[in-house]
């Protein structure tokens, strides 16, 4: 006989169907936890969400105690520097500056490719200083796209990024032109880019043909190798999409580790079904992707991720990895629970992007971290800050998947064209035909923004 679901608690969520606001709650079955919502005009709906109850309980309780007080994590209200106003729960900016790419991936959650244009310089430049504007400041920023290094006035983008005010600027890129270009890594770093973050879903090409059509396992190595003589930092970001390459988790670890003079970070991103996609082969939870680490590293457990409460526990959870004469050692098995949300409250989600790229503010966070704490950081633990990798899962939402108030709390935020910003699993959201319902749509500056297109809410009233 089946085990008869039970009710954990409500969800603001949306028909997968229509995206017309449905109501709907968390049930636990099985031992695994769905996502079901009610559409008036689809009817009943249920998606897989996380993939053990008992997990997904640990993740709450945490995410409960830092909220409890508002004095723990980073975007709770009352806290210093993160607070609960709309303009500070901004972590990083994303900055998209062309939809043209020189790939046509399988997966793409911006749908680019080669006959795709650019953005102009007066597009891009409205939308860095919107992104200061309504960020409260110089929040980090990435270049995106698309595939920004095609973009042709690059490295005039990055010089005005520079002069808007942004200091930790990161160019979201696969690599190909890092790889091919000589001195294009050296031009990027003297422009002011912190860091590549790289596309990077495997150490094979059977995984790169599967998720990007091409052979490109030569292209990433030799891009780390460029970055590393420019003196770029790099975090390795795997698209890890069931079927095709979750067991390539243990050797992107493996890489990382291997090149750690350069390499600060490692951010898993499990596919997620907005924009183009080859195929909806089903969801991988962010305990599941714990549990895939675990099963192969060898030195990871699946709970040494700890969830990173400033959006939601379903958002974001990451370790850090200690070089060890055994390979590794993640740095929270070392941390009570206790430990670890003093940490958050004293460094905030925005500094860990600090600590991920290994900017010169890295080493400070850290110091502030232990001291907080109670740990004593001397010139040891200074030179292991240089040799450590974080490793972190994101958990972004689709349609499927969409909880209106973890997307309203959202700290990832994409600029538009019009000088806002939007939480970025709202402005990628596709409906079930793949169609944007906010990313290509603009509005005037004195016009009042919608919550969503054709009256659907689908964005919180911050944007």
């Amino acid at each position: 006989m089946a085990s008869l679901a039970q009710y954990l608690g409500p969800a603001r969520s949306l028909c997968p169907t229509c995206l017309k606001e449905a109501p709907g709650g968390y049930f636990t079955q099985a031992g695994k936890v769905t996502l079901q919502r009610n559409c008036p005009d689809h009817g009943k709906t249920t998606s897989p969400f996380w993939g053990d109850v008992e997990h997904y309980r640990w993740t709450q309780q945490i995410e409960q105690t830092a909220l409890g007080d508002g004095s723990q994590a980073c975007c709770a209200p009352g806290t210093p520097g993160c607070g609960g106003d709309a303009t500070s729960r901004r972590c990083v900016t994303v900055v998209p500056i062309t939809d043209a790419c020189n790939l046509e991936c399988s997966y793409c959650f911006a749908s680019s490719g080669p006959a795709q244009t650019h953005r102009s310089l007066d597009e891009v430049g409205t939308m860095l200083r919107g992104a200061f504007r309504e960020s409260g400041g110089p929040t980090p920023i990435q270049l995106s796209g698309g595939e920004p290094t095609i973009h042709p006035d690059i490295l005039s983008i990055i010089a005005d990024a520079r002069r808007t005010g942004f200091s930790h600027i990161e160019v979201n890129t696969n690599g190909i032109l890092v790889a091919n270009r000589p001195g294009f890594a050296e031009s990027l770093h003297d422009a002011g880019v912190t860091a590549l973050y790289l596309q990077f879903d495997g150490t094979t090409d059977p995984t790169y043909r599967a998720t990007r059509d091409a052979d490109l396992w030569d292209v990433k190595q030799r891009a780390v190798q460029r970055a590393r003589e420019a003196g770029l930092t790099v975090i390795l970001v795997p698209t890890v999409v069931p079927g095709v390459n979750e067991h390539e988790l243990g050797s992107i670890l493996r890489f990382a580790l291997k090149n750690r003079d350069v390499v600060r970070g490692v951010n898993i991103q499990p596919v997620r079904h907005f924009g183009r996609f080859a195929e909806d082969s089903g969801h991988l939870s962010l305990d599941r992707v714990a549990k895939l680490l675990e099963e192969q590293t060898g030195y990871l457990r699946a709970r040494d991720l700890f969830p990173v409460p400033c959006c939601s526990s379903a958002c974001y959870a990451a370790t850090i990895l200690l070089p060890s004469p055994g390979g590794a050692v993640p740095l929270t098995r070392y941390l009570s629970e206790a430990t670890f949300l003093k940490a958050l409250a004293n460094a905030g989600e925005r500094r860990f992007m600090d600590v991920l790229a290994g900017t010169p503010d890295a080493q400070q966070v850290a110091k502030d971290v232990a001291c907080a704490c109670g740990i004593p950081f001397s010139g040891l633990a200074a030179k292991l800050m240089k040799e450590t990798v974080l490793v972190s899962v994101t958990g972004f939402m689709d349609s499927q998947t969409v909880d209106l108030d973890r997307m309203g709390r959202c700290c990832v935020r994409v600029a538009t064209r019009d000088g806002q910003l939007a939480p970025f699993c709202g402005y990628y959201l596709t409906d079930e035909k793949n169609e944007y319902a906010w990313r290509n749509h603009t509005y005037p500056a004195d016009a009042p923004k919608p919550n969503g297109v054709n009256g659907h809410r689908i964005l919180p009233r911050t944007v």
